[in-house]
Order: C-alpha cells, then sequence, then structure tokens
C-alpha cells in the first residue's frame, strides 16, 4: 500500500500538466464547431461579395436603388471589406473566443436594424432599391442566428469538459 501512494505521488508530482484552462475560449471541436464554421464563413463571403460591388460599382448600384449618393455606398463597401477581413480572421483562430462571436453578430444586428430604419425613413428607394435593402437584411439575420445557435451548439457539447461554454447553453 505504501508503494501505491508513493507511485501515485510520483504521478501527480511530474512535470506533466494538465491543459491549461483559457476562460474566454471554446477549443475547436470539428463535429460540433461545424454550424459555427459554416455561419461565419457564409457572412465573410456575403460580406467581401456585397463590399466589393459597392466599391466597385457604387455609381450605378446608387442609380439602380434609387440614386442613394455612390461616395455612402462605396464607403459602406469598404467598411464592408473590414468587417469581411474581421470574420475571416476570428474564423481561422485556433480558440474560439465567444466575445468576438457575439461582437460579430451584433454587427450583424445592427445591419438589420439600420436596414428597417432606411425603409421607414423618408430615403429615395426604389422598388429595386427597397427590394435589395430587404434582401440583404433577411441575409444578414440568417447569419446572426446561425452564429447564435453555433455558439449554443458549441456550449451545449462542452458541458462536462475543462473549457469555458458559451454561455447560450
Amino acid at each position: 500500500m505504501g508503494g501505491t501512494l508513493a507511485t501515485t505521488s510520483k504521478v501527480i508530482d511530474s512535470s506533466t500538466s494538465l491543459p491549461e484552462y483559457e476562460p474566454h475560449a471554446l477549443a475547436l471541436d470539428p463535429m460540433h464547431d461545424r454550424m459555427l464554421q459554416v455561419a461565419l464563413a457564409a457572412n465573410a463571403v456575403f460580406s467581401t461579395a456585397s463590399g466589393l460591388i459597392l466599391s466597385l460599382a457604387p455609381g450605378p448600384i446608387g442609380d439602380a436603388m434609387g440614386g442613394l449618393s455612390a461616395p455612402v455606398l462605396r464607403g459602406i463597401g469598404v467598411g464592408l471589406l473590414g468587417f469581411a477581413a474581421y470574420v475571416v480572421w476570428v474564423r481561422t483562430r485556433s480558440s474560439r473566443q465567444p466575445e468576438l462571436v457575439i461582437g460579430i453578430t451584433l454587427g450583424d444586428a445592427a445591419w438589420v436594424l439600420s436596414s428597417v430604419a432606411l425603409l421607414l425613413l423618408p430615403v429615395p428607394l426604389s422598388p429595386i432599391g427597397a427590394g435589395l435593402v430587404v434582401g440583404v437584411a433577411g441575409c444578414v439575420a440568417l447569419f446572426a442566428v446561425l452564429q447564435l445557435v453555433g455558439l449554443r451548439e458549441l456550449g451545449r457539447n462542452r458541458r462536462g469538459s475543462t473549457h469555458a461554454r458559451s454561455g447560450f447553453e
């Protein structure tokens, strides 16, 4: 019995340590991270495409939407390209930080609310413009919901593990 205690002490006192606990990170688990990965990838692709279109052709887009300002649309396009780069950066991190994904989701929610405000304000939108605003807002709202569902799935599948939960379980 004394030999067992000595052996156990050597194992416990050895230089092998447990992985560090990261309070704000979720380790990637390919099976359970898929929803979040797909949602962030779709968000980045859509934001990049929208940003390129608005940056490269703000005049024709503004005309089709009812005469919106080309410089404003170009600025929105450049902002979307920066947002897309940030989404890619968050997506490719080795550990997922829920607060970064929540920040992206809040940005998506702000876009949707701004779109609603644009539709309610006396802005001269053509039917094509109103349709584009509604369609883009719908896509962005979908990304936000999928990102939250992905975070919730990660949190749910982390119960009992040493990793932090997302706070959505």
